[in-house]
């Protein structure tokens, strides 16, 4: 794409006038289109992260079991 500009200066009976003419010429008539199209859905996205939450929260309720069977059982082991 190339610009050019040029300014006259030009005298007329009812004064002067300036004007400005400004010329655009492109290297290629050839333009591209695109076209968005979305990878997920809602649903989609809700049922991931509903995914992930659950993975995440059954690794804590297992880690959370398993230290109050830890600590059952040193409890009673400590009594006896």
């Amino acid at each position: 794409m190339k610009f050019y500009s040029s300014t006259d200066a030009k005298a007329s009976e009812s004064g002067d006038r300036l004007t400005s003419s400004l010329m655009i010429y492109f290297g290629s008539t050839l333009s591209q289109q695109t076209h968005e199209v979305l990878l997920y859905k809602f649903g989609d996205i809700v049922g991931t992260v509903g995914g992930s939450l659950g993975l995440f929260l059954g690794f804590s309720c297992l880690q959370a079991g398993k230290s109050l069977i830890q600590l059952i059982f040193n409890k009673f082991s400590t009594a006896t």
